[in-house]
């Protein structure tokens, strides 16, 4: 989609992995993946590393031919590289809490990845004597969740290519491309599917598990 991105590693086999069967769900694993990309599509060089790793869980039903999300984890750390060093720009985790009273469903939670720049140094040998010079994400209040949509890894991954490897100005050829690559997502479908009823929109009420055990007057 754009010419200066780079992914590794770039042999799926070695990304997306099996890790076992748990109570009839199949757990797949995202092992780190860094991607070499520019902070807008429209400029020509690339000086940001994105780093993301999780887990995804397949429920055992299937919803019209199509496999149901169950659980996920989404770890992600946003590196800036400059002469000076690196710069843990952004970080933090998606996941889902399905049980948990008062939390999204779906959330994120921003806090350190720091520990992710170790995998990017890995992948990328002109990092292995580029240091860390500062954590931007030292300090950031992570208590806070704010709802979000399935953020999975492998939507994680077409976030990344959304907001830095495409816009208005692409190339033509980049468009088809990136409509592939969302269309390849569409075999699985997400925590809603399977975890309500009734109304379909994602307006507050339905953001969060409502256990039957909770006084209905509990907010007045």
């Amino acid at each position: 989609m754009h010419p200066a991105c780079q992914v590794k590693p770039n042999d799926a086999t070695n990304v997306i992995q099996s890790a076992g069967v748990q109570s009839d769900n199949v757990i797949l694993k995202c092992n780190p993946v860094t991607c070499l990309v520019p902070e807008r599509a429209r400029h020509r060089s690339s000086r940001l590393y994105i780093v993301f790793t999780g887990y995804l869980t397949l429920a055992p039903e299937q919803m019209d031919r199509r496999l149901l999300t169950d659980d996920y984890k989404t770890n992600f750390g946003y590196f800036v590289v400059s002469d000076d060093g690196a710069i843990h720009a952004l970080g933090g985790h998606y996941d889902f809490s399905p049980s948990q009273f008062a939390h999204p469903r779906a959330h994120m939670q921003l806090r350190s990845q720091v520990s992710l720049y170790s995998a990017a140094q890995s992948s990328f040998r002109s990092l292995t004597d580029v240091p860390l010079i500062h954590d931007v994400m030292t300090g950031v209040l992570d208590r806070v969740r704010p709802p979000s949509a399935q953020m999975d890894f492998l939507s994680f991954m077409l976030q990344i290519c959304a907001d830095h490897l495409v816009d208005e100005e692409s190339r033509p050829r980049s468009v088809p491309m990136f409509n592939g690559l969302a269309a390849s997502c569409s075999p699985l479908l997400g925590y809603h599917a399977s975890t309500t009823t009734g109304c379909g929109c994602h307006r507050a009420p339905h953001w969060y598990p409502a256990p039957s055990h909770v006084d209905s007057d509990l907010g007045r």
